[in-house]
C-alpha cells in the first residue's frame, strides 16, 4: 500500500478518537486538514465536508465499493468506512496532509489527502485498493461528490472524467483518474438520487451509473470504476477537486492529469 505520509507523524488509533464522542451515536471528526482559507473534515462514518473562506461548499463526499467473483455476482455496495476503523496518520506540523488506512482480512484501502488554500482551493485524493485474498477480486468503486454553491440553483456538467459546477456563491472542477476503460460510468444527478442508490442494499449490487451529463438545482456527482485485481494486486485512483467561493466562474479548466500529478509531486517535495 502507498505510504505517502508515513514519515509525517505518529499513527493515531481511531478508537482513541472515537472516545471523544462518548456514548453518542453521532459521527465524530477523525481527521481535519487546513491550509490558509480552507478546511476539510472526515467523519467517523466516512462522510467528509469542505469549507472555503468559511463557506460550506461541499457538504458530502465519500467512496463506496462492492466485490465479487464476477461483475455480475457482487455483494451490495459498502461505504469505505465499513471495512473497519481506519488508522489515521496526521502531524500538526503538516496540517494540510493526512492519511486514512482501512484494512480487513480481504481488502485494504489507503486514502491520502492533500489540501491547498487559495483561489481556487484544491483538494487532491489518492485511494489505493489492495486485494488481500488468494483469488481474483472483481472490484467496483464509486466516488460520490455533493458540492453546493447556491440555494438549489447550481449548474452541473460532466464531460468524460471532468465535472464542473457553478452557482451563485462559487464554482468547482473535479478531475477523475485513471481515465481509461476502467472508468465505466459517471452521472450528474439531483440530490439525493445517487446517494440513495449507493446506500440502498436492495438495489446496490446491480446499481451502475448511467452517464447522465448534466443537472440543475441541488446537484450531485459520481464516478464509477470496474477493475479485476489478482491476489495482492493494487489499483490506485485519484480525484482532484478545485473550488472557489464566493466568486463564481473564476476557476479555469485544468488539464486532465495536472491535478493528479500535483498530489505526488508536492508531497514528495515536502518530504524530501
Amino acid at each position: 500500500m502507498m505510504k505517502i505520509l508515513s514519515t509525517l507523524g505518529r499513527r493515531i488509533p481511531t478508537c482513541v478518537l472515537l472516545l471523544l464522542a462518548g456514548s453518542s451515536a453521532h459521527a465524530v471528526t477523525i481527521l481535519t486538514l487546513t491550509d490558509g482559507n480552507t478546511m476539510f473534515d472526515v467523519a467517523s462514518n466516512g462522510m467528509s465536508a469542505w469549507t472555503v473562506d468559511g463557506a460550506d461548499i461541499m457538504p458530502q463526499q465519500w467512496f463506496w465499493f462492492r466485490t465479487g467473483s464476477s461483475f455480475t455476482n457482487q455483494s451490495a455496495l459498502q461505504s469505505l468506512d465499513s471495512i473497519g476503523a481506519p488508522t489515521v496518520t496526521f502531524d500538526s506540523g503538516f496540517p494540510s496532509f493526512g492519511e486514512l488506512t482501512y484494512q480487513s482480512s480481504s481488502i485494504g484501502a489507503d486514502l491520502a489527502l492533500v489540501l491547498a488554500g487559495g483561489q481556487p482551493a484544491v483538494l487532491s485524493e489518492q485511494l489505493e485498493w489492495t486485494n488481500l485474498t488468494s483469488h481474483n477480486m472483481y472490484l467496483t468503486i464509486f466516488q460520490y461528490i455533493h458540492f453546493a454553491f447556491s440555494s438549489g440553483t447550481d449548474s452541473l456538467r460532466i464531460s468524460g472524467n471532468q465535472a464542473t459546477q457553478t452557482g451563485a456563491n462559487g464554482s468547482s472542477e473535479t478531475v477523475a483518474d485513471p481515465f481509461d476503460a476502467r472508468l465505466t460510468g459517471y452521472q450528474a444527478g439531483n440530490y439525493s438520487t445517487i446517494l440513495s442508490s449507493l446506500t440502498n442494499p436492495a438495489t446496490s449490487a446491480s446499481f451502475n451509473l448511467n452517464d447522465r451529463t448534466s443537472a440543475n438545482g441541488n446537484v450531485e456527482t459520481a464516478f464509477e470504476w470496474n477493475t479485476v485485481l489478482a491476489p495482492n494486486q493494487s489499483f490506485t485512483l485519484s480525484i482532484a477537486e478545485s473550488a472557489t467561493a464566493p466568486e463564481p466562474g473564476s476557476v479555469g479548466l485544468f488539464l486532465t492529469g495536472v491535478l493528479v500529478l500535483w498530489t505526488t509531486r508536492v508531497v514528495k517535495k515536502r518530504l524530501s
